[in-house]
């Protein structure tokens, strides 16, 4: 497992959270004071798509990222239902 603490960057401002990516198929975001499972697909050269919806007070939030994760971080675009956003984040545990 490893544990990345994120920050979705929202035009409401920086939402801290975290994700934990359990295997090759299933990790954890916790954000916006939720605990969502999504779907990992891992590719090579340090490379993930998640793809799941996020829980919300608003509901449902759809939601897509291609990480590429170099050194223990990355900073990608993450695609949701309220638009595109910036998804940055930093590796503080791995269990492997």
């Amino acid at each position: 497992m490893e544990r990345y603490q994120i920050t979705l960057h929202s035009p409401m401002g920086p939402r801290r959270g975290s994700l934990e990516i359990v295997n090759d198929r299933e990790a954890v975001v916790e954000l916006l004071g939720f605990r969502s499972g999504v779907a990992v697909r891992r590719m090579d050269g340090g490379r993930f798509c998640l793809t799941g919806d996020l829980d919300s007070i608003m509901g449902k939030i759809r939601f897509e990222a291609k990480l590429t994760i170099r050194d223990g971080a990355f900073d990608s675009l993450a695609r949701t239902g309220k638009g595109d956003m910036r998804l940055t984040g930093r590796l503080v545990e791995n269990m492997e």
